[in-house]
């Protein structure tokens, strides 16, 4: 919805980055959850989870505050006072809750792992001594075809570190055979 007073978007679902110019006279705002994003001159990336929206600052800054704030015209109000709003730069990443508004987690991103953050709108996951279950969740995500590790591979411990398409799970669970030496093997339903 863009009006004479503010710019503004609802993500429902996904992931979204968006390049804003800052304009305080026309504030860009994206609605996620109960979370509301506002630019500050920023490249950010908005993920909206089942029960939470997560905001990661890849340049400047955004003010991030629950949407009750607004009240229901919250498309046209200003934003509540800058004083008081949490304010996230390059490299932080929050995720708070759609239920109580509260903030999850907070965290900072090294250049490398925010390159590696973002490495999804190159069409690509990459990842760094991550471990192999996590590097398989996030795959997932983006593939159609899902990787399940057996129990006792789960157990070793394993990193994974590379650079992959993020749609060629076959590529993936190649690599992951031949560093290990793990099997894999096509389910029904795969």
């Amino acid at each position: 919805c863009f009006t004479r007073e503010v710019r503004s978007v609802v993500l429902l679902s996904g992931e979204a980055l968006f390049s804003v110019k800052h304009d305080s006279r026309h504030p860009f705002r994206v609605f996620s959850g109960r979370s509301v994003a506002q630019d500050i001159g920023t490249v950010f990336e908005v993920t909206k989870k089942p029960t939470s929206t997560a905001f990661l600052v890849a340049e400047g800054e955004i003010a991030v505050f629950d949407s009750a704030h607004l009240g229901l015209e919250s498309s046209r109000k200003p934003a509540p006072s800058d004083d008081g709003l949490p304010e996230y730069r390059r490299g932080d990443r929050v995720e708070i809750s759609d239920e109580s508004g509260a903030q999850l987690s907070h965290s900072y991103l090294s250049d490398d792992n925010l390159s590696s953050a973002l490495a999804w709108k190159d069409g690509r996951v990459r990842f760094v001594q991550t471990p192999l279950d996590e590097a398989v969740a996030e795959f997932n995500h983006y593939s159609q075809i899902k990787i399940e590790l057996a129990p006792d591979v789960q157990q070793l411990g394993l990193r994974v570190s590379g650079s992959f398409v993020f749609d060629d799970a076959d590529a993936f669970a190649a690599s992951m055979q031949h560093v290990w030496a793990l099997q894999s093997r096509e389910s029904a339903g795969s």
